[in-house]
């Protein structure tokens, strides 16, 4: 049972990551055929992870283990495992959805952020009760994964209802956006296999690290958001000064105009005043003046 759960829980991890990001991509435009795209594209992508982890096995002759590893060779691995996977749902929304790379990034970073407070409430969940002697045990490991994912994706449902990750309309955060993705990668996959994989820390130690690594997720959630709000106003701001260069446009159009026609009126004093002196009382009481024209 022990080996089936720990062969499962990476592909698991791939599905959660991707459904993390289909909660910030679903507002984005969709490329043709998207279900078919979409859910293709994440089938291939969990089907590979459970290969990854066949080829592991044929190469050194161990099983991965999820869990903790306490050698140098089964940490890198994991590192480099996972950072292929969390690429691999990153080509997987590029694959379905027509939006910008930074803004892909964007959603991928945030998903992983989500799947990775789902997984670090679960984990919490198991440290507190490990000494309790709890029985059936995988049966209250699969009650505690379906309630900490439920409440975790369903307040994020709710959180982002009403979030909409615009292009990026301010230059200085595309970098900012970069950096945060490998902020990601160092946070969630470098440093948590570092300290998860250590076999020698206490209980203590243990719940101080989901907690620190809880906090961190919503941190660079709360930091994805701030970004989508910058450009999102940033993007009123642009259409604001699109508006306002418009109206200075007509103004000084319109300005011209008046200009002209004034200078027109102008003129034709000058030729009904010359029709006086020729006595063309006759012609000119056939012509009407308009007064001239006032600017605002």
């Amino acid at each position: 049972m022990e080996i089936f759960i720990s062969l499962i829980m990476t592909p698991l991890m791939a599905a959660e990551i991707l459904a993390g990001e289909f909660l910030i991509a679903r507002y984005f435009e969709r490329r043709d055929y998207f279900h078919l795209r979409f859910f293709g594209s994440a089938a291939v992508c969990i089907a590979l992870t459970v290969w990854i982890e066949i080829i592991y096995y044929l190469i050194t002759g161990e099983r991965f283990n999820y869990g903790s590893s306490s050698e140098l060779a089964g940490i890198l691995f994991k590192v480099f495992y996972y950072i292929i996977i969390f690429g691999m749902t990153i080509f997987c929304v590029w694959f379905s959805f027509r939006q910008s790379f930074i803004l892909i990034i964007v959603c991928s970073s945030t998903g992983y952020a989500i799947q990775h407070i789902a997984a670090s409430a679960a984990m919490l969940f198991g440290v507190a009760t490990e000494g309790l002697g709890v029985p059936w045990i995988f049966v209250a490991e699969a009650a505690i994964w379906l309630v900490t994912r439920g409440a975790v994706y369903g307040f994020m449902y709710a959180l982002l209802k009403q979030v909409r990750f615009e292009e990026d309309f301010y230059p200085g955060s595309k970098k900012n956006k970069i950096i945060l993705c490998f902020l990601v990668i160092l946070a969630f996959i470098c440093l948590s296999r570092l300290s998860y994989d250590d076999p020698a820390r206490s209980m203590f130690a243990k719940i101080c690290e989901l907690c620190y690594a809880m906090l961190c997720s919503a941190l660079i959630i709360a930091v994805q958001l701030s970004m989508a709000k910058n450009d999102e106003t940033n993007k009123e701001l642009s259409s604001a000064k699109e508006l306002l260069h418009q109206e200075r446009e007509q103004y000084f159009m319109t300005k011209e105009n008046i200009e002209i026609i004034n200078e027109k009126c102008h003129d034709l004093k000058h030729q009904i005043a010359f029709l006086r002196e020729d006595k063309s009382d006759k012609y000119i009481s056939e012509i009407r003046i308009m007064p001239p024209l006032h600017r605002r």
